[in-house]
């Protein structure tokens, strides 16, 4: 597990001790280094980042997951959509404002990256996901 909030990875720790890795890093950081070592991923699943991505920093984070992952591999995101029903009360009351993506948002950033994706949303239809695999015949 990545992320750059010691106070979550410590809760994390807490309830799972030694079974994941944690690591406290940004994100891009923590990617470039991997890519650097040449490292190679089957499974890689984000939840609650890209949401703060505008779509530049959307579209480097694609291609790193691109360069690390496997070639059998396969990503799984979520993003939050746009329009869905707490979306006032997250801006206005949390004040924690976020960059919304549809579906078609997500398959779009992950096609321009070179990914297959596969998009759907939960039975609330607030949250968009994209599964995403190497493109057939595309797989280096």
């Amino acid at each position: 597990m990545v992320d750059q909030d010691p106070l979550s990875l410590e809760v994390v720790r807490q309830k799972h001790g030694d079974a994941l890795t944690i690591v406290e890093a940004n994100v891009f950081a923590f990617l470039r280094s991997a890519k650097n070592r040449g490292e190679q991923w089957d499974y890689i699943y984000t939840l609650g980042l890209t949401d703060y991505f505008d779509d530049r920093a959307m579209d480097m984070f694609h291609k790193l997951l691109k360069a690390i992952l496997a070639p059998q591999g396969r990503i799984v995101l979520a993003n939050f959509l746009p329009n869905h029903l707490t979306a006032g009360w997250m801006e206005a009351v949390m004040d924690w404002h976020l960059i919304y993506r549809s579906q078609g948002q997500l398959a779009d950033h992950a096609r321009k990256a070179g990914f297959s994706p596969r998009t759907w949303s939960e039975a609330t239809r607030s949250i968009a996901w994209c599964e995403m695999t190497h493109e057939e015949g595309n797989e280096a």
